[in-house]
C-alpha cells in the first residue's frame, strides 16, 4: 500500500513538472507578446538604431532598425533610416537601400 502510494505521488510529481515545459520538453513556455509590448519593442529598438546612426554606427544601427521592422513592418520612420543606414555603408548595399 506505502509503495503504491510512493507510485502515484511520483507519477502526478512527473506530469506537474511535465505540464510547464513545452513540445520539446525542454523549457517553460514564454507568454506571447502583446500587440501594446510589440508597438513598445520597436520603437525601443528604431530608437536605439536612430541613435547609432548619430554616431555613424551604420551596420548596428543597420541590425536594430532591421529588429524593429520585425516587430513592426508599418513603422515608416524605421524603413527611411533603414534605407539611409544601408547607403551609408556604400554601393554593395544600394540595391538594398531602395527596397525601403
Amino acid at each position: 500500500m506505502k509503495t503504491t502510494i510512493q507510485h502515484l505521488l511520483s507519477i502526478v510529481l512527473i506530469l506537474g513538472l511535465s505540464t510547464g515545459l513545452d513540445a520539446a520538453g525542454s523549457s517553460p513556455k514564454k507568454p506571447k507578446e502583446t500587440a501594446e509590448e510589440r508597438e513598445r519593442a520597436a520603437i525601443q529598438l528604431y530608437n536605439e538604431g536612430t541613435a547609432l546612426l548619430f554616431e555613424s554606427d551604420f551596420r548596428d544601427a543597420e541590425k536594430l532598425l532591421k529588429r524593429s521592422l520585425k516587430k513592426n513592418k508599418e513603422l515608416a520612420e524605421a524603413h527611411n533610416n533603414l534605407a539611409f543606414a544601408l547607403r551609408k555603408q556604400g554601393p554593395r548595399e544600394y540595391s538594398a537601400a531602395l527596397k525601403h
